[in-house]
């Protein structure tokens, strides 16, 4: 497909333009650099590097696993797997072993994921070399990647899937270099920085060899399969073996809490609309147009046993297309499965698409290729998708993108911080803190016994039955109030959050809760038991009255 069209367009191919990947590197690596400098934030005359709320639950278990008090969210509490990412909590755990003052630790973790999502998109050129495609055409594929305002969002504020994308586009790399274990042993560890690339990586162990493995006897081919996919299914074996152990369960509580008690028509129901709206913000011509060409490049295929290296290479890069086109399939149908991502902002892609958006953009770019066929053609067609992309909500997002405007979430982590100070500043050592926020508050301002009301971190909550809440998000539709306030004992609510209120305000006036004056006309006010030894002397305000409806935590 690719050779073809560059035979005809007299675009250089492959070896020429060298320049072209080091100078996207470079770019790439000055937006990183300012992205990460905008996430950050000032608050009481100090300047604060934070990552996004989830990542701050998985930084606060590695900093107890550093401080002696094992993979636990409260130093000395229950032990509970508030998280699925082990292998990018034992990381964080080596940022921590260095002693590294707490309001820089995310800095460290984020110019991490910097590197990694570097090592991806090296990655994906590469990967565009074996389809065949020209440089500006794998440039293209590199940049839509690289420049891709969901991925920078969560990768460059934490998430590990910074990691799990260098090493599947990576592992992928391998399968299409006929490195087959070296891909396996990739996958299987991939697996460790999140449970559920266990969909992904097993998907890619089974079909790779399938696929790619040719001039080999079917009981060869076959080995191969099975060495690969076993490799994985070890790795993952593994780490459930290690969470019966640590934890009495083999699967972590996050699992309970997004998905027990969960009807599966209403997942797949919000799954299915999340992802109709993405595919809308990548262009439904653009996204129908690939398909054809994905169809076109499957029948033009050169059979299985054609003579000459032109046509097994052929051959081989129309069925690497096949693979990474299946790859983004299964991540497609794991995310309507689960019901989609935590964050309901419509457009950009959730963290499971993302899982595959090496392979997805290289398949776009091949796909506009075709389209084009000229370089210039292509390039301008190229631009406009690229803005397009992130124009997933309009000048909103492009304006984040062009970093022109924060994030919105750097403002709540700024409030977080500040609420953290307050609720130090109020609160004796060992009193009990309840919050909505399981991440920046617990892990910045240590020492309280923090109560996770959302049930990140209880096992209680997790597994109780969902509320009814309309339009609900994984993870944020399950609290007791009368658990969390009165059996667990709460001296202090740090903040509240409008969907869970009514469910709440009746507990914390029956237990004699008030609102500090200086906080009490703020929408997301801090609640204090009056009469708690473990609150320090405060002036206290009237009863708590109905906050104005806030922001989803």
């Amino acid at each position: 497909m690719a050779t073809q069209t560059t035979q005809t367009t007299g675009v250089p191919r492959a070896g020429n333009g060298k320049w072209i990947l080091p100078s996207l590197a470079a770019a790439w690596s000055a937006y990183a650099a300012a992205f990460i400098w905008r996430t950050s934030f000032v608050v009481a005359g100090r300047r604060w590097f934070c990552l996004i709320d989830d990542e701050m639950i998985s930084m606060t278990y590695a900093r107890n696993l550093v401080e002696g008090h094992g993979l636990v969210w409260n130093a000395g509490g229950e032990r509970v797997e508030g998280f699925t990412n082990l292998g990018w909590v034992l990381l964080m755990a080596v940022i921590h072993y260095f002693k590294v003052p707490l309001p820089y630790t995310s800095i460290c973790l984020q110019i991490v994921s910097a590197l990694f999502i570097l090592a991806a998109l090296v990655a994906t050129w590469k990967l565009g070399e074996e389809l065949g495609l020209p440089p500006v055409a794998r440039a293209a594929a590199a940049a839509f990647f690289g420049f891709y305002l969901p991925l920078s969002v969560w990768a460059l504020q934490g998430s590990e899937i910074s990691a799990i994308i260098a090493l599947a586009a990576a592992a992928l790399l391998c399968m299409a270099r006929g490195r087959m274990l070296a891909a396996s042993l990739l996958l299987a560890l991939s697996t460790l920085f999140r449970a559920d690339m266990l969909v992904m990586a097993g998907a890619a162990a089974l079909l790779g060899p399938a696929l790619l493995v040719e001039g080999r006897t079917r009981r060869e081919r076959i080995v191969r399969l099975v060495a690969g996919a076993g490799l994985v299914a070890l790795a993952a074996g593994g780490q459930l073996l290690f969470n019966r152990l640590s934890y009495g369960d083999f699967l972590p509580n996050t699992y309970y809490l997004k998905v027990a008690g969960i009807s599966p028509l209403a997942r797949v129901e919000r799954g299915g609309r999340m992802l109709l709206v993405f595919l809308a913000s990548l262009g439904p011509l653009l996204v129908a147009w690939t398909v054809v060409v994905m169809a076109r490049a499957r029948r033009a295929a050169p059979a299985a046993g054609g003579d000459g290296s032109d046509t097994a290479a052929a051959r081989r890069r129309v069925r690497l297309l096949l693979l990474m086109a299946s790859l983004v399939a299964v991540q497609a149908l794991y995310s309507v499965w689960v019901g989609g991502d935590i964050w309901p902002d419509p457009g950009g892609a959730n963290r499971y698409l993302l899982l595959a958006s090496p392979f997805l953009f290289l398949l776009l770019s091949a796909a506009l290729w075709e389209m084009a066929r000229s370089a210039r053609v292509f390039a301008a067609l190229a631009l406009v998708s690229l803005v397009w992309f992130n124009a997933y909500q309009g000048w909103g997002s492009l304006a984040e993108w062009a970093l022109a405007r924060k994030l919105a979430n750097v403002s709540t982590n700024a409030f977080m911080v500040s609420r953290g100070r307050q609720v130090e500043a109020i609160t004796a050592p060992g009193a009990r803190v309840a919050v909505v926020w399981a991440g920046i508050i617990p892990y910045f301002f240590p020492g309280r016994r923090y109560i996770d009301v959302l049930g990140f971190n209880d096992a209680r909550v997790a597994r109780s039955s969902p509320r009814p809440v309309r339009g609900w998000v994984p993870g944020h539709n399950k609290w007791d109030a009368a658990w969390s306030i009165e059996t667990l004992g709460a001296d202090v609510m740090a903040h509240t959050w409008h969907v869970i209120e009514p469910d709440f305000k009746p507990v914390l006036l029956r237990g004699g809760f008030v609102a500090l004056m200086e906080s009490a006309g703020d929408p997301n006010p801090i609640f204090v038991r009056r009469g708690s030894t473990r609150i320090r002397n405060v002036p206290l305000g009237e009863k708590p009255k109905p906050p104005a409806a806030g922001g989803t935590p």
